[in-house]
């Protein structure tokens, strides 16, 4: 008997792999796949299924409408639109600037990188008698982007999902060297490995795993953490 594929719905917590490329120039600009990462240089993605809880839009809105219904294991294209994506090119947000308020700043503005100002991230359009033309526009703003996509699970095993919930804010450390008590009242003790002591906002990162496990893992109603040490 063929064993039936599960739909995906909404708070689901799901494993996916994808490849996200812009459709108007079939430039890749996003993965998660360790030899699309390696092939198109992309220095700023991380390998590895990404986690995404169906209604949380941790990627875009788009994709977590699209993925509703969904089936475990099979694999999707979606294109989105830019008014889904990054949003429509707004002439409002080309600002020129005096280039000595730049330079007093310390800032010397090279077309083509990215400088901020006044708390806003913007890409140098422009250099020209003295002033500097700057876009405020999301770099991929106007853009259609086309995502692959495929599920890789549906997650439903409590303490994989929790587990899952821990890795996505330390990515650092393999999920199999926590582990975690559950009493019969559904109090939870994570045992944080060594490996985890000492990363940077290691601390903070407690606060919002236990904030998420809380949001989304219902089960769960007291959560403590227990720092194990390894004999010397």
């Amino acid at each position: 008997m063929v064993k039936k594929k599960k739909s995906i719905k909404e708070k689901d917590l799901i494993l996916i792999n994808y490849t996200a490329k812009i459709k108007e120039t079939d430039t890749v600009i996003d993965s998660n796949i360790s030899e699309t990462i390696e092939e198109h240089r992309l220095i700023n993605s991380i390998s590895g299924p990404t986690l995404l809880i169906i209604g949380e839009n941790w990627m875009l809105e788009a994709i977590d409408s699209f993925l509703k219904g969904k089936k475990e294991g099979k694999e999707y294209s979606i294109e989105v639109p830019p008014e889904r994506a990054f949003g429509l090119r707004d002439s409002k947000k080309l600002t020129v600037v005096p280039l000595r308020r730049l330079l007093k700043q310390g800032i010397n503005p090279v077309i083509g990188n990215s400088l901020e100002l006044d708390g806003r991230l913007g890409i140098v359009r422009s250099t020209s008698s003295g002033r500097v033309t700057i876009d405020f526009n999301h770099v991929l703003a106007g853009k259609t982007i086309l995502y692959d996509i495929k599920v890789i699970k549906i997650i439903t095993d409590l303490k994989e999902r929790i587990k899952a919930l821990i890795t996505r804010r330390i990515i650092e450390v393999e999920d199999d060297l926590y582990q975690l008590d559950i009493d019969k009242e559904n109090n939870l003790i994570i045992h944080f490995p060594e490996e985890a002591f000492y990363l940077q906002g290691v601390q903070l990162n407690k606060r919002g795993i236990a904030s998420d496990i809380r949001r989304f893992i219902s089960e769960i109603k007291n959560i403590h953490y227990l720092e194990d040490f390894s004999e010397m």
